[in-house]
């Protein structure tokens, strides 16, 4: 018709990623509240170690508080003489057998637990039965450790466990004197400082002290020796100090030690013939072998190896579990009790291996 053509503006294209409102499992009030979560009802446990030095000791039941365990001494000595040949002939010398005795005083010791019966009606998991299971097994665990780190010195420095900073006064290593405090504090000769990565020869430099003075003969006639069969022993070390014994050249291999090796089974159940354990109650220590209030500063491998015969429990209450409802709070009680007592049978029944580099 003769008139210009107009153009036209183009109409602006909508960006339909940029003005999109999506839903998501992930964004509160747009789909997270509908999406179901699930509880198996089965408590799944976590991969504790359970290894426990006290089914090793010998354990006698107590009828009193303390008990005194009689044991033998010194043989009698034998002594060559000569033939009496008068009536006047002067009487041979006298021998005595010598006996000693062990003391065992009953320690207390107690778990408890209160929970609401809310609880109790609540939980996913049978709740109850699963008390009544972890304060069996903690019992077990904490006695474990009180046999192998147990030192009375309840002081702001010196206790094996906590060398830089008191303990509380309920700890449970407080209780006695055990198996590392003996090689570590009590004889110390018993110990032997690897200030190196760890030499396998040196376990049985630490199993030849298991026996007593053999460098007497006057002495050594009656002497124990209680390092006699490797069977008979236990070598007790933390995690990482077990890994290295892994990794020896002497037992990973097929040519060194057989189907048995390290390389072929994952595992070392025993060197040297001496069963091995690393419960979750040996740790790593520092360069001394006390632990530190600092764990960074626990860094250095231990190993024990004693006697499980050198040494004696007593039990004067035995595991008792009681479980009540306390009035007026709705709340249910677990209670746990248990009177212990252990002590060192004799002399040389331990040795051990500290600053481990690993």
């Amino acid at each position: 018709d003769g008139k210009p053509i107009r153009q036209l503006s183009p109409k602006p294209i909508v960006d339909a990623v940029a003005n999109k409102r999506a839903m998501d499992t992930a964004e509160t009030g747009f789909g997270l509240e509908l999406i179901g979560a699930q509880y198996v009802r089965d408590l799944w446990t976590a991969a504790r170690n359970q290894d426990t030095i006290v089914g090793d000791i010998r354990t006698i039941p107590q009828t009193d508080p303390t008990t005194y365990i009689p044991i033998d001494g010194a043989l009698p000595e034998m002594l060559f003489v000569g033939e009496s040949t008068s009536a006047s002939a002067t009487a041979y010398t006298t021998s005595k057998t010598a006996s000693s005795r062990r003391t065992l005083t009953a320690k207390k010791f107690t778990i408890q637990q209160v929970w609401s019966a809310e609880l109790s009606e609540d939980s996913i998991i049978a709740f109850t039965p699963f008390l009544r299971e972890m304060l069996n097994a903690s019992a077990a665990q904490h006695l474990g450790s009180a046999f192998l780190n147990g030192d009375e010195t309840n002081a702001g420095t010196g206790n094996i466990n906590l060398d830089d900073a008191n303990p509380a006064d309920t700890k449970h290593y407080l209780a006695w004197d055990g198996i590392r405090h003996y090689w570590l504090v009590d004889e110390t000769g018993q110990g032997i400082n690897e200030a190196s990565a760890i030499e396998l020869a040196n376990l049985n430099v630490a199993r030849g002290r298991l026996n007593g003075a053999d460098d007497d003969v006057d002495n050594a006639v009656g002497n124990i020796n209680w390092g006699k069969n490797p069977r008979d022993l236990r070598v007790v070390c933390d995690w990482d100090t077990y890994m290295a014994l892994l990794d020896s050249d002497k037992v990973v291999t097929v040519d060194k030690y057989g189907p048995a090796a390290t390389i072929l089974t994952g595992e070392l159940g025993s060197i040297y013939g001496m069963p091995i354990i690393s419960p979750s109650y040996a740790t790593k220590t520092e360069a001394d072998g006390k632990c530190s209030d600092t764990e960074a500063s626990n860094t250095r491998g231990q190993i024990t190896v004693y006697a499980p015969a050198g040494w004696i429990s007593g039990v004067r209450r035995d595991v008792q579990l009681f479980f009540d409802r306390i009035q007026r709070t709705d709340q249910f009680l677990f209670e746990l009790y248990t009177r212990r007592s252990f002590t060192r049978f004799g002399g040389n029944v331990a040795a051990g291996i500290y600053n481990i580099i690993l």
